[in-house]
């Protein structure tokens, strides 16, 4: 039977900073890896099994303490992007409508984002290109600075 080793406080650091904006790069870099090697570290603590369910145990009581669930959020979402749709009436000075448009636009548009996002209905792709022996150099680097760690 193989005995779980403890978080260390680095991994410890990065939970708490990954629970601030899910974002695993920026939270490496809080807690204090290299900026060169924090996505990758990010994505590897993210991987761990004792990580993920601190991560999970923290969002659950999170969420049993708001006392606010994911349909809640898609409700709440829901309701600002109808409101910032709405139309606006444009008028001349004698009360003639001479132009419409949406009161927010940018607000819709957001909130159709995160809907999109949250309801899986389109992958963000990204490219990237680099030549082998950029790989190399940068591979080598991101290994150098995990070993320093």
């Amino acid at each position: 039977m193989t005995k779980k080793k403890p978080l260390t406080d680095k991994q410890k650091r990065f939970i708490d900073e990954y629970m601030v904006d899910s974002n695993a790069t920026q939270a490496a870099i809080r807690a204090g890896y290299s900026p060169k090697a924090a996505r990758v570290q990010g994505q590897e603590n993210l991987s761990k099994p004792a990580i993920q369910y601190e991560i999970k145990s923290r969002q659950e009581a999170l969420k049993e303490k708001l006392e606010y669930t994911a349909e809640d959020w898609t409700r709440d979402v829901l309701e600002l992007k109808n409101r910032s749709m709405k139309e606006i009436e444009l008028k001349d000075e004698d009360g003639n409508v001479v132009h419409t448009e949406t009161k927010d636009p940018q607000t819709a548009h957001k909130c159709l984002d995160m809907l999109g996002k949250r309801l899986g209905l389109f992958i963000e792709k990204k490219q990237v290109e680099m030549n082998i022996s950029d790989r190399s150099s940068w591979l080598n680097d991101v290994l150098k600075d995990m070993k320093d760690e």
